[in-house]
């Protein structure tokens, strides 16, 4: 069962693509929900080790981003989202403010 502090919430606003900055505190991503009303088809992710000073998330020398779809879940590769701070970055502006929710397990 998933405990309510291991869910986290990422908001982005109408006509934005980039999410607000969640505190992970001692938590690693898992997975992602992106919900019906998501527009567009990648996301990708900014790390900040003091929540002010962001960092575009790459592996091996490119953007890390994910192919999504509007109602579907996305597993990620928990030793690679070791961040505290993060936000989310949608590849199109969202059409209408969406939340996407990840589950995190404390490491």
């Amino acid at each position: 069962m998933i405990r309510p502090k291991n869910v986290f919430h990422f908001t982005i606003e109408s006509g934005q693509t980039t999410s607000n900055a969640v505190d992970l505190g001692y938590h690693l991503l898992h997975a992602i929900y992106v919900p019906a009303a998501f527009t567009g088809t990648s996301l990708s992710m900014q790390a900040s080790l003091d929540g002010e000073n962001w960092f575009t998330v790459m592996r091996d020398g490119a953007t890390y981003s994910l192919t999504v779809a509007a109602s579907s879940a996305h597993i990620l590769t928990p030793a690679e989202m070791a961040f505290r701070y993060v936000r989310l970055v949608a590849g199109t502006a969202q059409a209408s403010t969406v939340t996407l929710t990840a589950v995190a397990a404390e490491w």
